[in-house]
């Protein structure tokens, strides 16, 4: 639940004309700028919401509410319909709470650290490509340019070539440390049943890649949270996968939050900038570069697609064999 905050306000009193009052046993005309202080508490949530709704119609806190006492009195009766929704409210606290983790520099610095991670694979990444090729030169001799399933395999390793940086773009920090740690990096080239030459050795190749960029990952991961006391019990030492995973996903809530609450509620989102514009622009900007990534994976997709028909081709060629062998025993 949200806690309350203190609301103080000094108001005018504005007594009309002919109220009167008794001081020191007399009567006195009541002055008509003296001064009241009014102080309560009310929901933090639904004072944050006031104020950014307010602040962009240029009226403050201490105003409204001098209107509103001064419209009760006169009416003898509420300005406004008692009714309460509380999904709005609901949203309205998530939206505080995405504002305030924007407010905090938390969200860019989550943000920064993600595009740091990615630079970093990446260069890695083409710093090994040169040896790839390589390795593909020394076993040309030994492919066969009619084994249907080494064809495939290498149209799958070519997809995984020319996309990774637009899949490495895509993830988020828990698919990340998934991917390396698991070696999922590798799987298109896993699922072959005799490996050819060639595989073997670009097998090799990439399995060191993963090791070394599982490590930088986690200790990326596992500093930036213990330096922004992300987690309490992080210290900044490698901790179990288990942990790690919660830590990349505790980093994942903290970008899908701001990013999905500026979609979902916008208008109420920026009601809480108004005149900090800037801070909008840092949402809007890690807002596009998302999606673009997204797109560019999507452009890619040829290579699951190509994953997809190398399994195939490999169950036909387990399908096929179990029948030669069944044609064998019948001779």
């Amino acid at each position: 639940m949200s806690t309350s905050s203190p609301i103080r306000t000094t108001q005018n009193t504005m007594s009309p004309v002919g109220e009167t009052k008794h001081l020191n046993g007399r009567l006195a005309m009541a002055e008509r700028n003296e001064q009241s202080l009014v102080n309560f508490k009310i929901d933090v949530v639904v004072k944050e919401a006031a104020e950014a709704t307010l602040s962009s119609m240029g009226i403050s806190t201490s105003a409204y509410l001098g209107m509103c006492l001064r419209q009760l009195a006169q009416e003898r009766k509420l300005p406004f319909s008692f009714e309460a929704d509380p999904e709005f409210w609901i949203a309205e606290a998530q939206v505080g709470r995405a504002a305030e983790l924007l407010r905090s520099g938390l969200f860019e610095k989550t943000i920064e650290l993600r595009k740091r991670v990615g630079e970093h694979i990446i260069a890695e990444t083409k710093k090994i490509r040169p040896r790839l090729v390589e390795d593909l030169q020394a076993c040309r001799p030994s492919m066969n340019p009619d084994d249907d399933l080494e064809r495939t395999c290498m149209e799958g390793f070519t997809a995984f070539y020319v996309s990774f940086d637009a899949e490495i773009g895509s993830k988020n920090f828990n698919e990340l440390v998934r991917y390396f740690s698991n070696r999922e990096m590798t799987s298109f080239l896993e699922i072959i049943p005799s490996p050819y030459p060639w595989v073997k050795a670009v097998q090799e190749t990439l399995s060191t890649l993963c090791s070394e960029e599982s490590r930088f990952l986690v200790q990326s991961i596992v500093d930036f949270c213990t330096a922004e006391e992300i987690d309490s019990s992080s210290t900044g030492k490698m901790p179990a996968q288990e942990a790690v995973l919660d830590l990349a996903s505790k980093l994942d809530e903290i970008i899908d939050t701001v990013l999905d609450e500026y979609e979902e509620h916008g208008s109420s989102f920026s009601l809480r900038f108004v005149g900090a514009e800037s801070y909008i622009t840092i949402v809007q900007k890690a807002l596009a570069d998302k999606k673009e990534a997204l797109e560019r994976w999507e452009e890619c997709g040829m290579a699951a697609k190509l994953e997809e028909q190398l399994e195939e081709r490999k169950q036909k060629a387990d399908e096929d064999f179990k029948k030669l062998l069944a044609l064998m025993d019948r001779n």
